[in-house]
């Protein structure tokens, strides 16, 4: 292994002009005061082709932000992807205080920011560098779950027939939906291959309370079932729990007991009272649900936390807001707003939010075919490459 250069101070100006080449979403993340608290104790190190950043196993004391140069991730001495300015490694690690789960090499002269790990967890403090942090954990495990690719693959060579998988996992869906005159429920499932990784459900808790669950789980195939039946026989349990809050946390722990090692699920769960007119929501590493009155389409606000099964003293808080007569309430995965098209332009929330207040007059139960043609003409001839499920509710 080439030597390793010596170390230099951080600048903060210099980082950050770095990074509005390189990566503009996290310099606009950085104001003044952040900037100055991540380059006080970070220092920049020089690596040479062939150094190792960081290695599989080693303990994860720091993470590493990447400004000029390109490295390769390898795991069990399998090359996986690769990294190049502008993005973050060793995040995972730090914040889960576990050690590093693949081994970065330098491929050609590397320049790197190395930022000690508890400065970052300091930062972590900022909502807005928080909540980034947590979109790229969620995209980065979605892609790179590796035990869980493994699993799924051993189990999809004992089930040989995929057709077969996708009835299994199909009967894990409601067979029908609950029939109260004051919410009227209706989706659109499309897994994207023959066994998907989205499930939902709907439940009626009493008289009066509506549970519904819209998660999506890693990976596809024998694998997201078996996540798919663990999240399923959880909310199938009597008195699984009161408040979003403490149903996701109940489920966490269910996951971390029951669920496959390093398999995670992100999921939207909500809680209807019908006759208070309210609802309580709240989110594990999924975006907010939307709520359509009249012709305003708006997020339903509820503070994020990270998904599920992968730290397990995880705080999940509800938020409750009014409801009346005529609103529309969408739940959905990612699916669905990051279909994409062959300029490589994403649907977007924002394009759910125009698809439903567009059709703010069409009856509710022709939304899921109207979003499924919307979708397949915004693709323009593009494969679906995720699963997509959308569920919606009217409040009568």
């Amino acid at each position: 292994m080439a030597k390793k250069l010596p170390q230099q101070q951080a600048d903060a100006k210099e980082i950050h002009k770095i990074l509005n080449l390189k990566n503009r979403e996290l310099a606009s993340l950085l104001d003044e005061e952040l900037l100055d608290q991540m380059v006080a104790d970070s220092r920049i190190v020089q690596f040479n082709a062939r150094d190792l950043l960081v290695k599989q196993h080693d303990p994860s004391d720091s993470l590493y932000l990447i400004l000029e140069g390109r490295c390769t991730v390898t795991v069990n001495d399998k090359v996986l992807s690769h990294i190049e300015a502008g993005d973050l490694i060793g995040e995972m690690g730090v914040i889960q205080n576990t050690p590093r789960s693949a081994t970065i090499i330098a491929i050609e002269p590397t320049l790197a920011l190395r930022i000690p790990g508890v400065v970052y967890k300091e930062m972590l403090k900022n909502p807005k560098l928080s909540t980034w942090t947590l979109n790229l954990l969620t995209e980065r495990l979605k892609r790179c779950s590796y035990d869980a690719v493994r699993v799924m693959k051993e189990m999809e060579e004992m089930v040989q027939d995929q057709m077969e998988l996708a009835r299994i996992q199909r009967s894990l869906l409601p067979k029908e939906l609950p029939s109260d005159p004051r919410a009227l429920i209706h989706v659109l499932y499309s897994p994207c291959a023959y066994a998907g990784g989205d499930y939902y459900d709907a439940i009626m808790l009493d008289e009066n309370r509506l549970f519904l669950i819209v998660a999506d789980v890693t990976g596809h195939g024998a694998q997201a079932s078996i996540s798919m039946a663990i999240v399923r026989s959880f909310v199938h349990q009597p008195n699984f729990g009161k408040t979003p809050a403490s149903i996701l946390k109940r489920l966490n722990r269910y996951l971390f007991e029951y669920g496959p090692s390093q398999h995670f699920v992100t999921a939207q769960v909500a809680v209807i009272d019908l006759k208070q007119k309210k609802i309580h929501v709240a989110y594990a590493g999924h975006p907010p649900a939307l709520i359509l009155r009249g012709k305003e389409c708006e997020s339903l606000v509820a503070p994020r936390a990270f998904f599920l099964r992968f730290r397990l003293d995880v705080e999940y808080k509800s938020a409750t807001m009014s409801v009346k007569s005529g609103d529309r309430i969408m739940f959905y995965t990612d699916g669905v707003v990051e279909s994409s098209n062959p300029s490589g332009g994403m649907f977007n929330v924002k394009g759910l939010q125009d698809f439903m207040t567009e059709m703010h007059k069409k009856p509710v139960n022709a939304l899921p075919g109207l979003l499924e043609a919307r979708l397949h003409q915004f693709r323009e001839g593009n494969p679906e490459e995720d699963d997509i499920t959308f569920m919606v509710v009217e409040i009568r």
